[in-house]
């Protein structure tokens, strides 16, 4: 029903830039959480040797970021952590360049 609502609403790119500007980073990692949690026990995994099978990747990004005086260019490392067969993501992240991928995985997998 809300998307039926909106549907006819139309935004700038100015205020949508405004609007993502005040959007959390975390509140991605929350949602998928969230909804995460009622269905895993549900889920039907790839298992080896008892082990849950997931794959993890991290790639490195160039952001382009613009402020109100002027445009520059930062790097962060995306980290996912996908669930083969089920072709989904399980959780995933963007660090700073700084932290290490093998600390990635280790967060994520006390996460999963």
């Amino acid at each position: 029903m809300l998307v039926a609502m909106l549907s006819g609403f139309k935004a700038s790119a100015q205020a949508f830039s405004k609007a993502r500007k005040q959007f959390s980073r975390t509140a991605f990692a929350i949602l998928n959480q969230r909804l995460m949690m009622p269905v895993a026990c549900h889920l039907i995994t790839p298992h080896w040797n008892g082990l849950r099978v997931v794959a993890a990747d991290a790639s490195k990004m160039r952001l382009y970021l613009q402020d109100a005086s002027h445009r520059f260019v930062g790097e962060a490392v995306a980290f996912g952590l996908y669930l083969p067969g089920l072709e989904m993501m399980l959780s995933s992240e963007l660090y700073s360049t700084s932290v290490g991928e093998r600390q990635m995985l280790f967060e994520h997998l006390a996460q999963a």
